[in-house]
């Protein structure tokens, strides 16, 4: 609601404002209609001014604020617990970019019963089937 409006052409984003989206975090065969016009989801998104990011482009640009090249966007998503924490802890490294590695270190030690959690349910699966299948665990 802080970002945009509603007009009669639907959801606008207010002048100034720069949206940024995940662009990995859709299918590129995605359509939008806009009227009685069918978009892809770039063009769309060019259309109102968002900006589409890989997580590679939010790296650097991460990075040149003086984020240490080991803090990833891939790092925080995967140690996170929600969309909220991800956000909450990408907020916290722009902000305090000298911090970065700290802010995941502290990411890990609090969602580490979660990821300890996901290991029994997987040996648990893993037993129940029969299966000796190769598990990747996060050991970073």
């Amino acid at each position: 609601m802080d970002f945009g409006f509603d007009s009669q052409q639907g959801r606008m984003i207010k002048q100034g404002v720069i949206g940024i989206f995940a662009g990995t975090a859709f299918n590129p065969k995605d359509k939008v209609k806009v009227g009685s016009e069918i978009l892809s989801v770039a063009q769309y998104a060019a259309r109102m001014s968002i900006q589409l990011l890989k997580a590679s482009d939010l790296n650097e640009i991460l990075h040149k604020l003086g984020v240490h090249k080991s803090v990833t966007v891939q790092k925080v998503c995967t140690r996170a617990r929600n969309e909220g924490e991800v956000r909450e802890v990408l907020s916290k490294i722009w902000n305090e970019p000298k911090n970065a590695q700290d802010s995941i270190d502290q990411l890990v030690a609090k969602n580490a019963s979660v990821f300890e959690f996901e290991r029994e349910l997987e040996t648990a699966s893993e037993e129940s089937t029969g299966q000796e299948d190769c598990i990747a665990l996060r050991t970073d």
